[in-house]
């Protein structure tokens, strides 16, 4: 928040994007600046978060939540949901602050993604089949969850979401949380790639990391779609 004040000048036009646990400290450092009053003269246009635990990562598998305990510590706890950090974030100002925004997009990957699964990268509760097929027949390349659908996907309050991971009532965290994200206007892209375990990285096209290039896909998508529908 503080580079932004320092770096912003005012009547700007602002977007954030972030991949990783880097799309929450976005959404942190929004409403950090709309508390202080930074973005009262400021244009909102994108917010696009790539990969991110937005609800943190209690659908992972037992090792990685161990690893985020261990490695990680404070933000480990975050992401584990076992404070209300990430709760608050989705408070009614906060939300306020990101309604704000022209443009809310999340990226997902629909596999193959150890650190970030994608139901809370994509704020949904289950992605429909058959969009889940038409992801696989198109590796690397993001395939739109449409608004008409989110129905099948994220309105089903009624059973327990992340069901991987259940202790001392923070699963009913997890579905608050999902609940009051969805009250914001998101466009979601749900993305395959085959790569096991490389997803998290392939998906912002991490150089090295990404030698077969799979990446490529998604960076031209934010650029051609994402960035340009809000102007």
């Amino acid at each position: 928040a503080l580079f932004v004040q320092d770096h912003v000048l005012p009547d700007s036009a602002i977007s954030f994007i972030g991949h990783s646990f880097g799309g929450v400290i976005a959404r942190a450092c929004v409403v950090r600046l709309e508390r202080n009053g930074f973005l009262l003269d400021k244009s909102l246009k994108n917010f696009i978060s790539i990969a991110t635990p937005h609800v943190g990562i209690r659908e992972c598998s037992p090792a990685v939540r161990v690893g985020a305990h261990i490695l990680k510590r404070r933000t480990g706890s975050d992401l584990l949901v076992n404070n209300d950090r990430l709760l608050t974030l989705t408070e009614a100002k906060s939300l306020m602050a990101m309604a704000r925004f022209n443009n809310l997009v999340a990226y997902g990957n629909l596999a193959n993604d150890p650190l970030v699964g994608c139901r809370t990268a994509l704020l949904l509760d289950d992605i429909p089949k058959d969009l889940a097929e038409q992801a696989k027949m198109l590796p690397g390349r993001p395939v739109e969850v449409p608004t008409e659908r989110l129905d099948l996907a994220c309105r089903v309050w009624d059973r327990e979401p992340f069901r991987t991971w259940d202790d001392s009532g923070r699963s009913a965290h997890v579905r608050q949380m999902l609940q009051r994200l969805n009250t914001l206007h998101w466009r979601r892209y749900v993305v395959f790639f085959p790569s096991f375990l490389r997803a998290h990285t392939n998906i912002v096209w991490h150089g090295k990391l990404d030698v077969q290039g799979e990446g490529q896909h998604v960076v031209r998508h934010i650029v051609s779609e994402a960035f340009t529908k809000a102007f």
